[in-house]
């Protein structure tokens, strides 16, 4: 492989790009303030930061990249079974390119077992 095949030429805004990755504009959900942030594709990202310290890890990768991801795989379900899910609000952000699907781990005392749920769904 050449170089030019493993790091290929910077692409303006968005245009004509292969998203390897997915590019997060101007979020400002909850207390992220007009973050720009750009998560390769295809690899293990962690969002980490101190514990209970403001700095945003839930609010970009749940209130903003899982409920967008959410929203988009929703708007594919017919209107007879969106009206027995729960809307979410769309998240401030001016915009999210390159977003695949989605998947949520949950961990909940159920039946007074410790279990882990799954949810996920395929976004466009």
């Amino acid at each position: 492989m050449t170089p030019d095949m493993r790091f290929p030429a910077p692409h303006a805004a968005g245009a004509g790009k292969t998203h390897d990755t997915i590019d997060v504009v101007g979020a400002r959900t909850n207390n992220l303030r007009d973050v720009s942030v750009s998560i390769p594709k295809g690899r293990l990202v962690a969002f980490t930061g101190g514990s209970g310290s403001g700095s945003g890890k839930t609010s970009l990768a749940i209130d903003t990249l899982h409920s967008e991801a959410q929203l988009r795989y929703l708007e594919d379900l017919s209107p007879f079974v969106r009206q027995y899910i729960t809307q979410r609000n769309r998240p401030k952000v001016d915009r999210i390119l390159g977003l695949g699907a989605t998947l949520a781990v949950d961990q909940r005392r159920l039946n007074r077992n410790l279990r882990s749920t799954v949810a996920g769904g395929a976004a466009r």
